[in-house]
């Protein structure tokens, strides 16, 4: 078996779960999602919210009534199948890891059901792979052309997690960009020829032009966030505070911002957040045309009406 064949196989749905898609899930099911879910970079309590349709009030109580936070991630999959009154399938599982567009924790689900042991190879190799890249010392500007090229472009950078150090960050965007689109899709290849494209054999690249704030508008998407489960702190608009509770939405733009790292001023680009408000908006960019990306989850009705009476157009959506 080659290694193509060998990681289809590793990520696919296994034999033992598929003849069973519908029927009840086993405890052994439960544990192995929660497992990989472990790898997962998104917030827990929002994946349970969202995607599990758990209440706020039910993951807070497991929140403090487990201590680890593996504890937590299994206390909550199993909830969440106690509440299902026991019916729920290997292929609502499935759907909402789909849902959660968790692509590459669903494979890593499948995966604990293969006993193959070169899989421990393949993992390893990735890893030490993602980590040289990560601190390569490639600069700011040919890092956002490749994770233009990865379609990460979305991802929060640098500035809004000022805890973590650059390395570290890339490191974390480069396995949410494999939680993303799954191990097969975003494979060390496709990252090895995206670098290649933007850097190029010579390790220099073509020199990269300064764009306007008008050009990084057109080739950025207004995109809907929700605010619960992150760091976002301030309208780039109005500079007021925007609130990260359940229920609250925010827009993000990826655009050049000025913000201070141990005191001293850097411009860089990041993504922006406004409140869910036109007029936030259209203090910096006063041509907006109201244009909204909703593509991070499946917007409720409730939720599609509210971003519409506020004067949005959804022109894509998940």
């Amino acid at each position: 078996m080659d290694g193509t064949d060998f990681i289809s196989q590793l990520f696919a749905c296994p034999a033992s779960l598929e003849i069973r898609l519908n029927r009840n899930l086993k405890e052994e099911d439960v544990v192995g999602a929660s497992n990989a879910f472990i790898q997962c970079y998104t917030e827990w309590m929002m994946f349970g919210e969202t995607f599990l349709k758990l209440s706020h009030g039910t993951l807070e109580s497991i929140n403090q009534d487990h201590d680890r936070h593996e504890s937590k991630i299994r206390a909550m999959f199993f909830e969440w199948k106690r509440q299902k009154q026991e019916s729920a399938t290997p292929r609502e599982l499935i759907e909402v890891f789909e849902k959660a567009r968790l692509k590459g924790i669903k494979q890593l689900w499948f995966a604990n059901y293969n006993p193959d042991k070169k899989k421990d190879d393949f993992f390893a190799k990735r890893n030490q792979y993602f980590g040289e890249i990560a601190q390569s010392g490639i600069s700011v500007e040919h890092w956002t052309q490749i994770l233009i090229k990865l379609q990460m472009q979305d991802m929060e950078n640098f500035s809004e997690r000022p805890n973590l150090n650059i390395t570290r960050q890339r490191l974390d965007i480069l396995h949410m960009w494999e939680n993303r689109f799954g191990f097969i899709e975003a494979s060390v290849e496709k990252l090895k020829a995206s670098i290649k494209d933007v850097i190029g054999p010579d390790g220099t690249g073509t020199p990269l032009r300064c764009l306007t704030n008008q050009e990084y508008s057109q080739r950025r998407p207004f995109v809907l966030r929700k605010t619960w489960g992150t760091q976002i702190k301030v309208c780039q608009g109005c500079r007021q505070k925007i609130e990260c509770k359940p229920g609250e939405m925010a827009v993000a733009h990826y655009e050049k911002a000025t913000f201070k790292i141990e005191g001293k001023p850097v411009t860089e680009l990041t993504n922006c957040h406004y409140h869910l408000d036109l007029d936030c908006i259209m203090i910096k960019w006063s041509n907006y045309d109201g244009s909204l990306w909703a593509t991070e989850w499946e917007l409720e009705d409730q939720e599609m009406y509210r971003v519409i009476m506020r004067g949005f157009n959804i022109v894509k959506s998940k």
